[in-house]
């Protein structure tokens, strides 16, 4: 008998595992613990309850002083944000970090930066577009925890998303502006050593904030990253643009488990801009880390997929009056919603097939929120069908009436298969003629072919493999068949003795 190694079983589990479940087009959370790529914000417009999120990273910077200068940075933050419907989130996030030369001159020092974020949204029509505004407070610091009122800086941004239905792939991009002020929280420029210039990241000039970026979920837990964002600085003590703050970043976001509950990202950052003239009288210009290393953690502890509201996919337009229908009526849609067994995420891209008592019947399929909508059915019963890829069909009856309830359909995942595979041969390498195997539990007996080969689809569990052919030892063999498993069986029958 031969069976793949504990370990190998084990790999081909999780091959099979991440490449085998459909992907989904939702976006993850950002280290400010809000839906986003690297440094560009993607609206997602589900309630999605509270998220705390904590970062780590690492930067470094050549000479930009022509001192023999070098710079690093470590740096983390650590973030909460709360999403209490689906129009409106919010985000408290710390930065922090601390910079020092490894120049001629060793400067070194801590900074503390708060920032919050309140971030409105809403879905266009069902056809994946949405679009929002976000506005920023950022108070720069010097030494933490110190937070100067007059170098409050805000920045209002406008955004938009496109996530197709059906596709793994989400874009988004953010044009805005920032007033900043930050280079308040520095009482005397006059008296700033050269290397706490390169690393305060403090603008005197205000800047357009510009940003385009996507998001590919290559399955339903491994999502690939990557975005564009520049800082267009404008006003007298603007730099020249290529000077100005230019970030390229690319990374994966993992979700440790089915509802993304707890994901890791990794992202790497470089940027491309010319480095600016620092001096005693030069304006401030934040000179970003040549190249960064950050990661990420997390967390949507209570996160809960809101409730149905009323069977109808939410829509942009506003509430409009309109008069009760005829008395006469005797037709009427059939709306609601499919989410997990749990209740926690919603069931996208289902199959929806919606069977009236005279035989009609109505099919689509659920959005990436988990709604439906058929077409006017007649008044009376119905059987609703909802068949997802990954999950057991679950099949509903309800009554078609002028005032339906809203309809809530919960799934459970399907069982995972695994699969026997029995090769038979004797000491000459044919197969035995009149060549018997039978499974046990389930009773599933066949003769083998010519080729002298068995296969079989069976659900994870204990199993006895019986083999018999006529002049021959009875074969036996016990094995275990894991999730998404293949169990190779390699028997070599033995004549009987005289």
């Amino acid at each position: 008998m031969a069976r793949f190694p504990g370990k190998a079983a084990t790999a081909i589990a999780v091959v099979a595992l991440l490449v085998a479940e459909p992907a989904r087009a939702q976006t993850g959370d950002a280290t400010d613990a809000l839906p986003g790529l690297a440094h560009v914000p993607v609206l997602q417009p589900a309630s999605r309850g509270l998220a705390v999120a904590g970062s780590a990273g690492y930067g470094y910077t050549e000479g930009v002083l022509g001192t023999g200068d070098a710079y690093s940075r470590a740096s983390g933050s650590l973030a909460v944000s709360y999403q209490p419907a689906s129009f409106f989130a919010a985000a408290l996030r710390f930065d922090g970090r601390y910079d020092t030369d490894t120049g001629g001159q060793h400067a070194s020092g801590a900074v503390g930066d708060p920032r919050l974020e309140l971030r409105g949204m809403t879905a266009i029509g069902s056809g994946g577009v949405r679009l929002g505004g976000q506005l920023g407070i950022w108070t720069p610091g010097g030494t933490p925890p110190s937070v100067p009122a007059r170098a409050i800086t805000p920045d209002l941004s406008a955004l938009f998303t496109y996530a197709p239905p059906g596709r793994a792939l989400t874009l988004t991009s953010r044009v805005g502006i920032r007033w900043d002020n930050s280079s308040q929280s520095v009482p005397n420029l006059s008296t700033l050593a050269l290397p706490d210039r390169v690393e305060l990241g403090l603008n005197s000039a205000s800047a357009v904030l510009i940003g385009v970026g996507d998001a590919y979920r290559l399955t339903p837990r491994l999502e690939l990253l990557a975005d564009v964002t520049w800082d267009v600085l404008f006003g007298a003590d603007a730099p020249p643009a290529v000077d100005d703050p230019i970030l390229l970043s690319a990374g994966a976001r993992y979700q440790l488990d089915a509802n993304g509950k707890v994901q890791l990202e990794g992202i790497l950052t470089v940027s491309p801009s010319g480095r600016p003239t620092v001096s005693a009288t030069a304006p401030l210009v934040d000179i970003e880390p040549r190249v960064s290393l950050l990661f990420g953690i997390i967390v949507r502890p209570f996160a809960e997929a809101p409730p149905p509201e009323s069977g109808v996919p939410a829509s942009s337009e506003p509430p409009v009056s309109t008069p009760a229908p005829p008395p006469a009526a005797t037709r009427a849609k059939v709306a609601g919603r499919a989410l997990t067994e749990d209740g926690h995420g919603p069931l996208a891209h289902a199959h929806v097939v919606v069977t009236g008592e005279n035989g009609v019947k109505q099919e689509t399929d659920t959005d990436q929120d988990g709604r439906f909508e058929t077409g006017e059915m007649d008044f009376g019963p119905v059987t609703v069908v909802i068949t997802g890829t990954g999950y057991k069909p679950v099949t509903k009856t309800l009554v078609v009436s002028a005032t339906p309830a809203p309809l809530d359909i919960r799934a459970a995942p399907a069982l995972p298969e695994g699969e026997v595979r029995v090769v038979v041969h004797d000491l000459t390498g044919k197969p035995p003629a009149a060549c018997r195997v039978r499974l046990e539990p389930g009773g599933v007996e066949v003769s083998l072919g010519p080729d002298g080969m068995f296969h079989a689809d069976v659900l994870p569990g204990t199993y006895d493999v019986l083999i018999r052919a006529p002049g021959y030892t009875d074969q036996k063999r016990h094995i275990v068949v894991d999730r998404d498993a293949v169990v190779l069986l390699n028997v070599e029958m033995r004549r009987r003795g005289p």
